[in-house]
């Protein structure tokens, strides 16, 4: 789920509010079995006048999943993942600082998605992981926008940015990622759903 804000452009003649799609804040996971289509939820609060349910299921495992409750005047994006499925946030835009985790902790982005136009795929380094209790607060560059995660239980979380880019301009479609790796403590919250939620600050 794509998370945007609209951009002000202005110039001597005119003034528009514009959609980049660089400066938006994605919610998804990094599974690769996760399944690209949602469908709107079967129950009676799946769809209302205010809004509206979805649902993106494995494709091997349809009880692993998330799930998003879009509303009308929403201040919160909120996403459930369920069965297992571990989050994943992305951007188009590389974070202008490191992100902080619970208000004093700086989550190194050392580790990189190396992208290179002659070799096929992509070759992912990772990071060392951090553990999160509550929040991350992300600070991206372009846009100057910063969003803060909330995590609804503890988990161990590592960072990408995008690195050795081919060609002049060239910008791939995530420049930052950051993955729930795994759990901290599991005790007592077994079959419960994750809920991580996005907030714009500024």
């Amino acid at each position: 789920m794509r998370l945007h804000w609209p951009i002000l452009q202005a110039s001597d003649r005119n003034m528009q509010m514009v959609y980049n799609a660089r400066n938006g804040l994605t919610l998804g996971t990094a599974d690769a079995t996760m399944g690209t289509q949602y469908h709107v939820d079967d129950d009676e609060d799946g769809l209302s006048l205010l809004g509206v349910s979805i649902t993106w299921s494995d494709v091997k495992d349809c009880e692993r999943g998330m799930t998003s409750h879009l509303t009308r005047g929403m201040a919160y994006a909120t996403v459930e993942y369920f069965g297992g499925m571990l989050p994943c946030v992305m951007s188009g835009n590389a974070p202008a600082s490191p992100p902080i985790v619970d208000v004093t902790i700086e989550l190194s982005c050392e580790g990189i998605i190396t992208i290179n136009d002659s070799v096929p795929g992509t070759k992912v380094v990772e990071s060392p992981a951090v553990t999160v209790r509550k929040e991350v607060q992300l600070h991206f560059r372009n846009s100057d926008f910063t969003w803060i995660i909330f995590f609804s239980r503890p988990a161990r979380v590592t960072c990408l940015v995008a690195r050795a880019l081919e060609g002049p301009g060239v910008i791939p479609p995530t420049m930052f990622r950051m993955s729930v790796v795994e759990d901290v403590e599991s005790e007592g919250v077994e079959g419960a759903p994750r809920i991580v939620r996005a907030a714009l600050l500024n």
